[in-house]
C-alpha cells in the first residue's frame, strides 16, 4: 500500500500525511494500518489464511474528509498503473523508500542484517495482476 499511497499523494499534489491507508478484507471486520494483513487473518500455527480477499483503503486523513477520496476514485486506473510503473522503473533490488517503502531486514548469522527477499517482486506481481484486470 506504500506505493499506492505515495502515488496518490503525488497525483493529488498533497503531502503523504494528508492521506491515510489501511488494509482490510471483504469480510469487513478487521483493518490494519500497519500494512500487514497476516496478523489479522493467520490462525495460530497457520502461515496465512487461504481465503483472504484483501482490500486497500486510501482515505482523506482529515475528519469528515475534504474530497481526496472522490478524486482518487475517478483516477483509480492511473493510480494503479502509476504505482506499477514506479515499482518496475526503480533500480533497487529489494524495495526502497522510492518504490515500495523501506526495505525490511532480518537478522542473519552473526547479527548481519539481510533484506527480506522477493518483497518487491511480490508487490510487482500483485500490481501487474490488478492493472491487467482493470484494463
Amino acid at each position: 500500500n506504500y506505493a499506492l499511497q505515495s502515488i496518490a499523494a503525488f497525483m493529488l499534489m498533497r503531502e503523504l500525511r494528508d492521506l491515510g491507508a489501511a488494509i482490510g478484507s471483504v469480510r469487513g471486520d478487521d483493518f490494519s494500518e500497519t500494512g500487514s494483513v497476516a496478523p489479522l487473518y493467520a490462525e495460530e500455527g497457520d502461515d496465512f489464511a487461504v481465503d483472504l480477499e484483501p482490500l486497500i483503503f486510501i482515505y482523506d486523513n482529515y475528519p469528515g474528509g475534504i474530497g481526496f477520496s472522490d478524486k482518487l476514485y475517478t483516477l483509480h486506473r492511473d493510480l494503479w498503473t502509476g504505482a506499477l510503473a514506479r515499482i518496475e522503473d526503480c533500480p533497487c533490488t529489494y524495495g526502497c523508500p522510492s518504490c515500495i517503502g523501506p526495505s525490511l531486514e532480518i537478522k542473519g548469522p552473526e547479527g548481519v542484517l539481510i533484506p527480506v527477499p522477493r518483497r518487491k517482486e511480490a508487490a510487482r506481481v500483485i500490481m501487474s495482476t490488478v492493472v491487467l484486470d482493470k484494463h
